[in-house]
């Protein structure tokens, strides 16, 4: 019951953090999503690119849409450096492929005995995205044979709190005493 507790009490706090969550993951998924669409203009002007430093900079100047980051250049130029714009396509699908994961979203039951408040909801919630980098699909759903407490499953992990699985756990206690 303590952690319920400690989650009730972090409301405050936890609202603010799964706001700041909400703002980064929408900033980090539209830098990610630029920066792919950027490389996916230049790829196929540069992956033939040829010529000695000088040169290999101007074609990528050259090929940069108006309002490229700087990172996105510089590292263009460690390719072209390291004479590997030639395996752009790759590096790019490679790119495409961890920005798909990074927009995981994982699946979280909550169960309760009682349908939930708003702002339980709202705490649980907050208290689980505060656990987990990816965004969360939270469910809730009432089951009366719990008796009282929570069964939270996040993924393959369960935080089973019921009533009836500590009522369970005594009964065994006193049958193999």
């Amino acid at each position: 019951m303590d952690w319920l507790r400690k989650l009730i009490k972090r409301e405050e706090t936890a609202v603010t953090s799964s706001d700041a969550q909400t703002y980064a993951r929408g900033l980090y998924e539209v830098l990610i999503q630029t920066s792919l669409e950027q490389l996916r203009t230049v790829t196929p002007q540069l992956v033939h690119a040829r010529g000695n430093a000088a040169d290999l900079q101007q074609q990528i100047d050259a090929v940069l849409p108006t309002g490229t980051s700087l990172v996105l250049r510089n590292f263009l130029l460690i390719l072209a450096r390291d004479n590997a714009l030639d395996q752009l396509e790759s590096i790019t699908s490679a790119f495409e492929q961890f920005g798909q994961g990074a927009t995981e979203v994982i699946a979280v039951d909550v169960t309760s005995a009682v349908a939930l408040s708003p702002e339980q909801q709202e705490r649980i919630r907050s208290e689980v995205q505060a656990h987990h980098d990816a965004a969360i699909d939270i469910r809730f759903r009432v089951d009366a044979d719990i008796i009282g407490g929570l069964i939270i499953r996040v993924g393959d992990n369960v935080l089973d709190n019921s009533l009836r699985t500590r009522l369970s756990r005594v009964q065994r206690s006193m049958l193999s005493s």
